[in-house]
């Protein structure tokens, strides 16, 4: 006679893990798939990969906080969190991390740097956002596009001081549709960035790393993947995130 526990284990091997990933994969190609087609054509091959990083959570049983944890109170008591990074330009999985449902994106921040090569792109949100991390991204050769977290402080070149970022946008630039920035991050071991600033929403600055001192291999189309350029890519993110 097979018990329930002998059958549990007899069904859920590493076979089963490996087609369950592979039906998850295949489900987020076929959402995303006509998202990209709606790119403008060519827009992602100065990048080797594009890589996107999101989570999302799952409520679970009560009797499984031991191994995943929720936040309690009115949530659930036991709750996992998905972490899942993903490349566009073939459409496959990267990485699958499971943790606790509370479990914080930031702690993930640089569990993307071992996966990177030189010209990959990387997309996330600002759960992620840490300057460490933006720090690595562009030590790999590889580049990001990112908002602009509040706090950080921003500098443009020689100057001391942090600037008033949206005082300064909308003094110099009221109306432009797109604004290229060379700026820096950061008050101890700044960061040099470029920004880039949607017209009608201040609160959408995004960042990716200044081509100004990057080796000429790394450089070779900086006019393509420029703000002006990467922010394009900005909806496949914001539409990956509907599924996961």
């Amino acid at each position: 006679m097979l018990t329930l526990r002998a059958y549990y284990h007899q069904r859920l091997n590493p076979s089963a893990v490996s087609y369950l990933q592979d039906v998850f994969a295949l489900a987020l190609r076929q959402q995303l798939e006509p998202v990209c087609e709606r790119l403008p054509l060519g827009v992602l091959a100065p990048f080797a990969r594009v890589l996107l990083e999101d989570s999302t959570q799952c409520r679970l049983h009560a009797k499984l906080a031991e191994a995943f944890k929720g936040s309690g109170g009115s949530a659930s008591t036991s709750a996992l969190k998905l972490d899942v990074i993903y490349e566009v330009r073939q459409h496959s999985l990267v990485e699958v991390h499971l943790s606790d449902g509370k479990a914080a994106d930031q702690g993930r921040a640089l569990a993307i740097v071992p996966h990177l090569r030189p010209d990959d792109l990387v997309l996330r949100d600002l759960g992620y956002l840490s300057l460490e991390s933006l720090r690595q991204i562009a030590a790999h050769g590889a580049w990001y596009l990112s908002r602009l977290c509040k706090g950080v402080e921003v500098y443009l070149e020689a100057q001391a001081e942090a600037l008033d970022l949206v005082a300064y946008l909308q003094k110099h630039y009221p109306n432009d549709d797109v604004i290229d920035l060379p700026v820096s991050l950061g008050q101890e071991c700044r960061l040099t960035d470029q920004m880039a600033r949607l017209p009608d929403n201040l609160a959408t600055v995004f960042l990716a790393p200044s081509t100004y001192g990057v080796p000429h291999n790394l450089a070779r189309h900086p006019q393509q993947r420029s703000p002006r350029v990467m922010a394009m890519l900005y909806p496949v993110f914001s539409e990956y995130c509907q599924y996961i």
